[in-house]
C-alpha cells in the first residue's frame, strides 16, 4: 500500500509530499467498506443462484448462462467449441469455485463471486494510485481516489450491481486500470522498464477477457510510454530495452491465453469475436447515440433512461478532463498522464456509442451499462481532482472552471426527436405479399421508417426481421434493427443503406402488425434544447407519436385479449382468453376520443387488471402517465383482479384528442425465473382484461 500511494520522488518546486498514514488508513477502511457493500449486494441481490447449475436464476440468462457452461465444460475437459461462446479468460476463473470449497463444504452458488471482488478491491487500490500519479502535488491525492471510488460504488445502486451480477468486465476493468496504472509509473521513470513490462502484459491479458477494450488501454499506454522516453531524451539502450520490456510482457500474456485459446478455436477466430467484428463500430452513430444512451432518449424513443441520469458524473467527469488536459498543474511532465488517462477515457465512452448492437432499450433492461464500468470511477475522480486543484492552484482556477463548465454546456443541451420525413421515391407502403417496401431506401444514418406493431419486448427488440436490398439482403443487428418507437415498430438504419428499393420481412411471425394502418417515413433528429434528463415531465418530452391513433367512443368498453389490438402500441404480450399482459417495464397504447363528446370533463380510465405476483414478489408498482403527465399510482399487493381508476383532466388530451397512455410498471419478473422449467421468459406486470371510457363530472 506504501508504493501504491507514494507519488513521484520530486514534484515540481520541490518534494512531493509522502504518502501519509490518513490516505493509507483511508484505503484500508473502504476496501472493507466496499467488500462489505458488495456482498450484501450480492446477498439481497434478485435471481441470486441458489447453486452453480444451467438457467438457475441469473444463470438462466444468455451471457452469464454461457459463462458457466464454459466454466463447467473446462471443469471436465470438454473442449467443444459449442461450449465456449466467449473468451476463455472469464469462465477459467471460476473453475476453482465450482469444486467444494473449504469450511463450506460445497461449490459456490455463484463461482464468479471471489473474480468479481478481487477486481473490485483492485480496481479500488488502483484509482488510489492512480490519483496519486495524476496529482502528484496534491496532498491526499490518493485519499481523493479512494473517496471517488467509494462515491462511484455506493450513490448509485446501478454501480455495484454491475460488479455483482457476472460480467467479464470486472476483470477486465482492473487490468485496464493496472495497466494505466503501471503506464503512470513508467512515465514518471523511464528509467524502469519493469513498468513498461507490467503495463504491457496488463493491457494485452485484456485479450482474454473482452478483446475490443484491449486497444483502449494498450494504445494510450504505448503512447504515453513513447512520450516518455522522448521528452527525458533518453538513450536509444533505454528505447530498446523498454521496447522489449513492452514485448515481453506482450508476448507472456498472448503465449497464456494461446495455452487455452488454441485448443477450443485453433488459430482462427472464436465465433464470438467473428460475430462482433460482423457487428462492428459506426462512427456516424455518435451524435445520436450521445443523446439517446448518454443524456436521454426521449421523445425519440419511448422508454430507456440515459446513463448519466444513474452517473451524473460522467459528463462533469469528460469536462474535469479536459480542463486539466488544456490547463495541466505547473511543472514538467503534468499534461501527458491526463492526455493518456482522460483521452482513453473518452475514446472509450466514444467507441461503446458507437457500437451497433448497445441500444437505449438494452441498456438498462439488459444490463449493458456494464460496458463502460471502468469509466464511473474514474470519470469520479476527474470530478473530484477537477474540484480539488480548482480549490488548490488559484492561479488557474477561473480558467479551469469556465473550461469545465463551457464543456457541459456544450455536451448537455440537445434532445432527440423523430420527425416526419418526404421521400421523393414514393412513401413506405404494404404489398401485397405482406412485406414493406420503401422505395427511396434509408441513405442517410437518421433515416427510419415506423409501423404499426405490436408484440412482447423480446420480439420487437430482438424479432430479426429480414430486410433485402436488390443485390443482397442485409443483416440484423449489423446493418438494421426494429426497435419501438413512434407510436409502433420503427426500423432503423445502422449504417446508410442507400440502394433502393428495400423491402422489409417482419418477424417473428408472433408480431401483431396491422397492415390497415400506413407506414410513416421518419427521421431521427437531434435539436438544441433542454433535454429530458433534466425535465422529464415537460411536454417536449412526450414520446413522438406519428401514427394515427384509433378513435374510441366514450362509454365504450375494449376487452382486453379480443377488441384492443388497434390500440396497442408497445410493451405488451400476446392476447389471452381473458386478456393481455403487460410485457416489460413500460407498456404504451394509445387512441383518440372526441373533445365535442367531453365538452371540457375529464375523461374516466377503468381498468380491470391484476399483477403477476409469484412466490416471494409482494408488490407490484405501477404508474399511468398521459401524454406525458402522470395521472394515477398504484401499488398492487392482491394477485387477485381489481378495479383501477384514473381521473384525465381534457387539458391533457392532444388537439385532435389524441391520448398516450404508458404504464410505467416497477416489480415485472419473467415465470422461468421461478417456476422451474418453464420457458416463458416474458417480463409480466400487470395482466389487464378491460379499459372502459367514462365521462367525469363537471
Amino acid at each position: 500500500m506504501r508504493k501504491l500511494l507514494s507519488p513521484p520522488a520530486r514534484a515540481a518546486g520541490g518534494a512531493a509530499p509522502t504518502a501519509c498514514r490518513v490516505d493509507r488508513l483511508g484505503l484500508a477502511v473502504a476496501t472493507l467498506v466496499i467488500a462489505a457493500a458488495f456482498l450484501h449486494a450480492h446477498w439481497v441481490r434478485e435471481m441470486l443462484p441458489l447453486a452453480p447449475v444451467a438457467a438457475n436464476n441469473w444463470f438462466g440468462w444468455h451471457d452469464q448462462g454461457r459463462y458457466l457452461e464454459a466454466a463447467l465444460a473446462w471443469q471436465r475437459g470438454d473442449l467443444d467449441v459449442a461450449r465456449h461462446l466467449y473468451m476463455p479468460g472469464y469462465p477459467l476463473l471460476a473453475v476453482p469455485f465450482l469444486q467444494d470449497v473449504p469450511l463450506l463444504g460445497l461449490p459456490l452458488a455463484d463461482p464468479f463471486l471471489p473474480a468479481n471482488l478481487v477486481s473490485l478491491l483492485a480496481s479500488l487500490w488502483l484509482l488510489a494510485g492512480i490519483a496519486v500519479r495524476l496529482a502528484p502535488g496534491l496532498r491526499h491525492a490518493g485519499l481523493l481516489g479512494t473517496l471517488a471510488f467509494v462515491t462511484a460504488m455506493l450513490s448509485s445502486p446501478q454501480s455495484l450491481d454491475a460488479w455483482v451480477v457476472p460480467w467479464s468486465t470486472s476483470p477486465a476493468t482492473a487490468l485496464i486500470l493496472l495497466c494505466l496504472w503501471a503506464a503512470l509509473r513508467f512515465h514518471a521513470a523511464p528509467d524502469r522498464p519493469r513498468w513498461a513490462f507490467v503495463a504491457a502484459f496488463a493491457g494485452a491479458a485484456i485479450l482474454a477477457f473482452r478483446p475490443t477494450d484491449m486497444a483502449v488501454a494498450l494504445v494510450p499506454a504505448a503512447l504515453l510510454a513513447g512520450w516518455a522516453l522522448a521528452t527525458s531524451r533518453a538513450s536509444w539502450r533505454a528505447w530498446a530495452r523498454t521496447g522489449l520490456a513492452g514485448v515481453a510482457g506482450v508476448a507472456l500474456a498472448l503465449g497464456l491465453l494461446a495455452i487455452f485459446y488454441v485448443p477450443i478455436y485453433g488459430f482462427a477466430q472464436s465465433p464470438y469475436m467473428a460475430g462482433s467484428a460482423r457487428t462492428g463500430f459506426e462512427w456516424r452513430l455518435l451524435p445520436l447515440r450521445w443523446v439517446t444512451l448518454m443524456l436521454d432518449p426521449r421523445p425519440l424513443l419511448p422508454q430507456g433512461r440515459g446513463l448519466i441520469s444513474a452517473f451524473p458524473w460522467i459528463v462533469s467527469g469528460l469536462a474535469g478532463a479536459l480542463a486539466l488536459m488544456l490547463l495541466p498543474s505547473r511543472g514538467p511532465g503534468r499534461r501527458a498522464p491526463h492526455l493518456a488517462l482522460g483521452g482513453a477515457m473518452a475514446c472509450h465512452v466514444a467507441l461503446y456509442l458507437c457500437y451497433r448492437d448497445l441500444h437505449s432499450g438494452g441498456m438498462w433492461l439488459y444490463f449493458n451499462h456494464h460496458y463502460f464500468k471502468w469509466v464511473v470511477p474514474v470519470a469520479s475522480l476527474y470530478t473530484l481532482l477537477w474540484v480539488a486543484l480548482m480549490a488548490a492552484e488559484r492561479r488557474l482556477r477561473w480558467r479551469r472552471l469556465a473550461l469545465g463548465l463551457g464543456t457541459m454546456a456544450l455536451l448537455l443541451p440537445w434532445r432527440a426527436e423523430l420527425h416526419l420525413r418526404p421521400d421523393a421515391a414514393g412513401a413506405p407502403r404494404w404489398q401485397a405479399d405482406g412485406r414493406l417496401l420503401i422505395p427511396g431506401a434509408l441513405p442517410e444514418m437518421g433515416d427510419a421508417v415506423v409501423f404499426a406493431a405490436d408484440g412482447s419486448w423480446d420480439d420487437m427488440f430482438m424479432g430479426r426481421s429480414r430486410l433485402f436490398a436488390p443485390s443482397a439482403e442485409h443483416v440484423f443487428n449489423s446493418d438494421h434493427k426494429t426497435v419501438p418507437a413512434g407510436g409502433g415498430l420503427m426500423l432503423t438504419p445502422l449504417r446508410p443503406l442507400p440502394e433502393a428499393p428495400l423491402v422489409l420481412e417482419v418477424r417473428p411471425p408472433s408480431l401483431a402488425v396491422d397492415r390497415g394502418l400506413a407506414p410513416v417515413a421518419v427521421r431521427q433528429a437531434i435539436v438544441f434544447g433542454l433535454p429530458c434528463l433534466l425535465r422529464s415531465r415537460r411536454s417536449a418530452c412526450v414520446p413522438d407519436e406519428v401514427l394515427a391513433p384509433t378513435r374510441l367512443a366514450i362509454g365504450s368498453t375494449l376487452t382486453f385479449g379480443r377488441q384492443e389490438g388497434p390500440i396497442l402500441r408497445s410493451g405488451w404480450s400476446g392476447a389471452e382468453p381473458e386478456g393481455r399482459w403487460t410485457d416489460g417495464p413500460l407498456s404504451v397504447l394509445r387512441f383518440g376520443v372526441s373533445l365535442a363528446e367531453l365538452g371540457g370533463r375529464p375523461l374516466v380510465l377503468d381498468l380491470l387488471a391484476n399483477p403477476f405476483l409469484p412466490a416471494g414478489v409482494t408488490e407490484v408498482r405501477v404508474r399511468l402517465l398521459v401524454n406525458g403527465s402522470s395521472v394515477a399510482t398504484w401499488r398492487l399487493v392482491d394477485g387477485a383482479p381489481g378495479r383501477l381508476r384514473a381521473i384525465v383532466p381534457s387539458a391533457l388530451l392532444g388537439a385532435d384528442g389524441a391520448a398516450t397512455l404508458r404504464f410505467e410498471i416497477d416489480g415485472t419478473h419473467r415465470p422461468s425465473e421461478f417456476y422451474p422449467g418453464s420457458p416463458d421468459r416474458r417480463r409480466l406486470g400487470l395482466f389487464i382484461r378491460s379499459l372502459t371510457l367514462g365521462l367525469g363530472g363537471a
